[in-house]
């Protein structure tokens, strides 16, 4: 909830026209940068990354690195979509590591059965989804904040849908998996004790 709750008051925002910034690539032309989709996306993107690595059992420390690598990959995103000269593929490659680590830590664990096959099966779904879906976006920054090749119209509704896609859709898999939850929680049970 809190990760669509999130994203909604992100979009409604930039749809008000508040979440955004100018930004002067050209002496005289001016091109938006929607700041408000970077605010959402590093509070909501730890949160997933946080949940899919609870469904393998990852251990916290590794968890927590993820969580850096992401929010440093968010931050450099921002800060290459605000740098208006050639200087914003430095911001776009240092992403693009972080980027993937975080895949690599995500496949890492595609094998781990610590709490059946059923949960094993959810955190593959999910994070399959979450590093396709993810792929996309350097995509869409590379032919919009990268190029502006797309109108800024453009630009959100892709983000958009890749936001409602790999959020939304994340979500109702996770909650409709009752069976890989139940079997998760009962694995947590038996540590604590």
């Amino acid at each position: 909830m809190g990760i669509t709750g999130i994203a909604t008051l992100a979009y409604l925002l930039m749809f008000t026209g508040a979440g955004r910034m100018w930004v002067e690539e050209v002496p005289g032309t001016f091109s938006p940068v929607y700041w408000g989709r970077y605010v959402d996306w590093v509070l909501t993107t730890p949160l997933m990354l946080w949940d899919i690595l609870a469904l393998a059992g990852a251990p916290n420390d590794e968890i927590a690195m993820v969580i850096i690598m992401d929010m440093l990959m968010i931050g450099f995103g921002c800060a290459g979509a605000q740098t208006p000269d050639q200087n914003k593929w430095f911001f776009f490659i240092f992403g693009m590591v972080t980027f993937f680590h975080i895949c690599h830590v995500l496949v890492k664990y595609s094998k781990v059965n610590k709490y059946g096959e059923e949960a094993r099966a959810l955190y593959n779904k999910v994070a399959w989804m979450t590093i396709i879906l993810w792929t996309l976006y350097p995509i869409v920054w590379i032919v919009a904040e990268g190029q502006r090749m797309v109108s800024a119209s453009l630009e959100c509704c892709l983000y958009a849908i890749m936001d409602v896609s790999a959020k939304c859709v994340f979500g109702i898999i996770i909650v409709q998996a009752r069976g890989a939850l139940e079997s998760i929680t009962a694995g947590y049970k038996s540590v604590e004790d």
